[in-house]
């Protein structure tokens, strides 16, 4: 038998019977409860809702914090007509009172943006936080100041509704 042939024969039959030892162990995969599991919260629909087409009011109130000595940014979201919506982008601007002209300055070069891992429910008050990175830190010289330093807006979503008549 030529060489080239019989290398190859061992190396298949090497190859077969790693397959047939490793294949037949059972993987343990560890059992997730319910409870855990919230599969695309963030893009969820109301049972008793109609979608709309009709602009929403949006209110995004913004609160620097630090918890466990992490800066963190904290948005407190509603709309106006107490309207469900969906899969919700929310983004954030620090910025400073010029003394000078009194008007309100942007101090970064790009926002915060955050996407949102809940959905705004009727006639409810969404809260979710994210932590400010390093360069966002650098970005407004360190120190996040206070509410009032900070401008929201929700800049994108994907369905709204309205609550459907009984």
């Amino acid at each position: 038998m030529n060489k080239p042939l019989l290398i190859v024969l061992v190396l298949v039959l090497i190859g077969l019977a790693a397959y047939t030892l490793l294949g037949t162990r059972s993987e343990v995969v560890p059992e997730v409860p319910e409870t855990t599991v919230k599969p695309n919260s963030f893009e969820a629909e109301p049972e008793n809702g109609i979608e709309t087409d009709e602009l929403p009011e949006f209110q995004v109130q913004v609160t620097p914090k630090k918890v466990g000595g992490q800066n963190k940014l904290e948005f407190a979201m509603t709309e106006a007509h107490g309207w469900w919506v969906n899969h919700i982008y929310v983004e954030a601007w620090y910025r400073e009172l010029n003394e000078e002209t009194g008007e309100w300055e942007r101090k970064m070069e790009r926002p915060v943006q955050y996407l949102c891992k809940d959905v705004l429910r009727f006639n409810e008050t969404l809260v979710e936080e994210t932590t400010l990175t390093d360069p966002e830190l650098d970005d407004i010289g360190g120190d996040p100041g206070t509410t009032e330093n900070w401008e929201g807006r929700i800049y994108k979503w994907h369905k709204i509704f309205k609550k459907a008549a009984p």
